[in-house]
């Protein structure tokens, strides 16, 4: 279950297309290694992982298990 690694401006993991967020594998103030995985969404019958920009701290999780993701969305921050 290989996926991108997401990562636009200052840590940022964001939806790559609309979809469904499967989970969310960590909680704020985890510390996590670059290229971990940090979420699951599932689009066009695929699930793929989520994986952290860098090395970091997640901050600002802006989402929940189950709810529906707009493409660019941003799902949460590593600082």
């Amino acid at each position: 279950m290989a996926g991108p690694t997401l990562a636009a401006g200052a840590g940022e993991i964001r939806a790559p297309m609309p979809g469904l967020l499967v989970s969310v594998q960590v909680a704020e103030g985890t510390l996590v290694a670059g290229g971990q995985p940090v979420a699951i969404m599932e689009a066009m019958k695929m699930q793929m992982e989520l994986r952290a920009p860098r090395p970091g701290t997640v901050r600002g999780i802006s989402v929940a298990a189950g709810q529906e993701l707009t493409s660019g969305q941003v799902l949460m921050t590593i600082e």
